[in-house]
């Protein structure tokens, strides 16, 4: 998350990253599936400009971004393009692993992002069913999980099943 990183709010430079909290041995690749939501930089996307851009190398010109005006992204704002592109920069220049670096990552991603789909952890989340159920009510519960299973069905046909 953007909150994990201190950097210059004139220049977007990166000064240092500060992440303890899911410390544990994986592939780096990995960390690109649950880090930098907050600019778009995010390995499991289904947006296709940002997964060709992740994955292939930014375009030139970049795609028109609305900067927010805020001192923190969250999640669900609009990709931050020159955020992202400066971000890519900086750890390309760091010598770090990144999306486009890993061979057969888009690969990798795309599976990662199937066995999600297969089993959504927070289905298996008694909390987030409570949640889900206080909100909308038992057919509300019913309805995300239908809408689940046809994002599932349509993984599925992408993968040729």
């Amino acid at each position: 998350m953007i909150a994990n990183f201190l950097f210059d709010p004139d220049t977007y430079q990166v000064l240092g990253l500060v992440d303890y909290d899911c410390s544990h041995t994986g592939h780096p690749l990995h960390e690109f599936f649950f880090s930098s939501f907050s600019l778009s930089y995010y390995a499991l996307t289904s947006d296709p400009e940002i997964s060709s851009a992740l994955f292939h190398g930014f375009p030139s010109p970049l795609p028109s971004s609305t900067r927010v005006a805020k001192t923190e992204y969250r999640d669900d704002d609009a990709p931050q393009w020159p955020v992202m592109k400066i971000f890519e920069e900086e750890l390309e220049r760091a010598g770090a692993i990144r999306p486009s670096s890993v061979v057969g990552g888009k690969k990798i991603a795309q599976l990662y992002g199937f066995i999600s789909e297969v089993c959504p952890m927070h289905f298996g989340m008694q909390r987030w069913v409570e949640m889900v159920t206080a909100k909308k009510g038992e057919e509300g519960l019913r309805k995300v999980i239908e809408e689940q299973a046809a994002t599932l069905g349509s993984s599925l046909a992408g993968w040729g099943y």
